[in-house]
């Protein structure tokens, strides 16, 4: 079976978002730059990393989508459909195994709370502290270990 990504057999599940930004605010670019950071920082938690049989079929990515007021990103999960279903389908043990570990990993990543106070409440601070600082302001720490 051929497990390069390709156009034609990638899907994906949205995991979720941060909720911080809201499409059509004046300083939603700002507020949209800050929640994709914490969010790249909640992809590389340890219930994020992708499971060693997976890694050559899905992978986190942020996904942009359009909304009749402009555009919003989720933390997604884009996948090998193809392989998916030749697992789920397989008469090898091995192969099934794949499908439920990819299940339950999303699973996992499907249960996470996104829109955990302490999470907003870090997207605020960030963006209090950009909005206090002469340009050009630091780097900021998305750091999720404190969540």
């Amino acid at each position: 079976m051929n497990n390069a990504f390709t156009p034609l057999n990638w899907d994906y599940e949205v995991l979720g978002s941060i909720g911080y930004h809201k499409v059509g605010q004046p300083d939603a670019i700002e507020k949209r730059t800050i929640e994709n950071g914490m969010l790249r920082d909640i992809a590389r938690l340890p219930q994020f990393i992708v499971p060693a049989q997976l890694t050559d079929y899905a992978r986190t990515t942020i996904k942009r989508f359009t909304h009749e007021a402009g555009t919003y990103d989720e933390l997604c999960v884009v996948y090998d459909w193809i392989a998916l279903e030749h697992w789920e389908l397989s008469d090898n043990a091995q192969e099934n195994h794949k499908a439920a570990v990819f299940y339950t990993w999303l699973d996992t990543m499907q249960c996470y709370d996104y829109e955990h106070a302490k999470i907003i409440a870090r997207c605020h601070t960030i963006y209090e502290q950009r909005n206090g600082c002469t340009l050009p302001c630091a780097k900021q720490n998305y750091n999720t270990a404190a969540i």
